[in-house]
This record gives structure tokens, C-alpha cells and sequence, in this order.
């Protein structure tokens, strides 16, 4: 499906997602996945190389109501959103029943310990084989990407924020492309509690990027590219339809 820039975004369920991963470590490969929402939409529309990451991926998929609700203007299509982190922790669940291992990049020390010891108690089975804060030098890259690729992790989940964590798993793969990758946000601070979930009827109502803004006023600046999403996704619908 093509939304704006983005000409790969696949919609299917979260079953559908995670069935891809097992075969593609069933098979020996590694993929790159990406949740996709208007703010990185807008985002790539002014970042080539980000652009061009996401036209490589090898599955994006839609984890805001702002792609659900432009998906329906375009083409009148009710797709199923999968939010990032919610896939993230449906990986984990994944992993810890295959005996796959897992390796966390990104956030801070303090998180990653606080994150590790969560997950073990809800996946005491779960194999971390290693962790690395996001906060590295571009001379301290090689040596960090060196042991991720010596681990042999089977998924490894970034936490960056958008663009940055991509770039950084697309630099990755070019050292080690046998994992399943996946730029997480804050996800890992989700489970860490630094973050708290938004209450059901937020997530029902589509309205988590007001839950965000209200709790963490210092995100507003990134909202500003939802009223130029809508504008695009009007523009394209009335003036330049799809085909």
C-alpha cells in the first residue's frame, strides 16, 4: 500500500508479522522492520537517506491512527494498526518460546538494567545476550556493531527515536544482517516504567500523540508534522487521487 512517500507499508496483522520473522531465523536471514506513523512519513519526505532506509526495509507496518485513518481517505481501507511496541513485546514473547536470543541497543544504562531484569521476570527463559546504552561515538561504533555481530543475537531492538535508530540499524546490517531488527522508540523505557502506557480508551479513541504531548510537553515540536500529514493525505485524495 502507498501512503504519500511511503510505497511498501503492509498492513497485515501482528500474527502475520511475527509468522515472517520465524521463517525468515527459520531460513538464516535477518529482516528489517520498521513501525511507520505520519511523524516519519514527514520526516523522510525531507531526509533522503531516510527515505531511501525505509524503501529498503523489509516490512513496514502502521502503528498510529494517523496511517489507519489516511489509509481509509485514500482508499477507503479499514487496515489493522500494529503498535511498535506492542509488536516489540509480541517478539519477545517469540523469542523466549523459540529459544531465539535477544540484544538491547539504546536509552541509557540505568533503563537497560531496569528493562533486563523486567523482561527476565516475565520471560525468565528469555536469552539477552547483550546490551549497549545509545549513547556512543561514531569512533566507538565499530567495536560496539563488532560484538553484536559476535553475539549472533536473533533480534535486536534499537532505542534511538526515529531516524536516528534506523540509521543506526541500517549501518548495522551492513556488519551483521542475520537479525531481526526493529527501531523501538521508547519502548524499552516503557517496560523500564519510565514511560507509562496510554489507558485503553486513549489508544481506542486514537489519540496517543495528545497523551504524549500532554505528559511530556517537550515532544509538542514533533507534532507539528500531523496537521502537514493531513494536508498531504487531503491534497493527494481531492486533487491527485491514487491509483
Amino acid at each position: 500500500m502507498k501512503i504519500l512517500n511511503i510505497v511498501n507499508l503492509n498492513p497485515k496483522p501482528m500474527g502475520d508479522i511475527l509468522a515472517f520473522c520465524r521463517d525468515r531465523l527459520k531460513n538464516g536471514k535477518g529482516a528489517f522492520l520498521i513501525p511507520m506513523n505520519p511523524i516519519k512519513v514527514i520526516k523522510a519526505r525531507s531526509h533522503c537517506d531516510f527515505q531511501k532506509i525505509i524503501d529498503k526495509a523489509d516490512w513496514v507496518f502502521p502503528d498510529a491512527s494517523g496511517m489507519k485513518y489516511a489509509a481509509n481517505i485514500l482508499y477507503g481501507e479499514k487496515i489493522t494498526l500494529s503498535a511498535g511496541y506492542k509488536v516489540m513485546f509480541s517478539l519477545i514473547d517469540q523469542a523466549e518460546r523459540d529459544g531465539a536470543s535477544v540484544y538491547l541497543l539504546g536509552t541509557t544504562d540505568d533503563i537497560l538494567r531496569i528493562a533486563r531484569t523486567r523482561f527476565l521476570k516475565n520471560h525468565p527463559e528469555l536469552g539477552i545476550v547483550g546490551m549497549h546504552n545509545g549513547f556512543f561515538s561514531e569512533d566507538e561504533e565499530p567495536d560496539i556493531f563488532s560484538d553484536i555481530a559476535h553475539l549472533e543475537p536473533d533480534y535486536v531492538f534499537v532505542a534511538m527515536g526515529e531516524y536516528k535508530q534506523e540509521k543506526v540499524i541500517e549501518r548495522l546490517r551492513r556488519v551483521y544482517p542475520n537479525a531481526i531488527c526493529m527501531g523501538v522508540g521508547g519502548s524499552i523505557d516503557l517496560i523500564a516504567g519510565r514511560q507509562p502506557s496510554p489507558p485503553k480508551w486513549v489508544t481506542k479513541a486514537g489519540i496517543e500523540w495528545l497523551y504524549r504531548a500532554i505528559r511530556q510537553p517537550f515532544r509538542i515540536p514533533r507534532f507539528k508534522a500531523l496537521p502537514i500529514f493531513a494536508f498531504l493525505v487531503l491534497k493527494t485524495r481531492f486533487l491527485s487521487p491514487q491509483n
